[in-house]
């Protein structure tokens, strides 16, 4: 038996919706394409605890900018 990705019990459940383009989905706006410059390093460990949270690089980042997942900076 496989495991559901999103499981009801976790914070980051959110009931499965078909996207459609310029209907924001999660927030108050839509998402834009930027860049960012990163070393492979870098990337693999975002990546990581991206997967570790069950979310995808995008809003693993986006959560963070949101104060959705505290940031250590010292």
């Amino acid at each position: 038996m496989t495991e559901n990705k999103f499981q009801k019990s976790s914070n980051n459940y959110k009931k499965p919706v078909k996207s459609m383009r310029g209907v924001p989905e999660s927030y108050d706006e839509c998402k834009k394409i930027f860049s960012i410059c990163l070393t492979p390093t870098a990337h693999q460990q975002l990546k990581n605890l991206a997967k570790e949270k069950h979310l995808s690089l995008s809003e693993f980042i986006e959560q963070i900018a949101r104060k959705k997942i505290p940031v250590d900076i010292q």
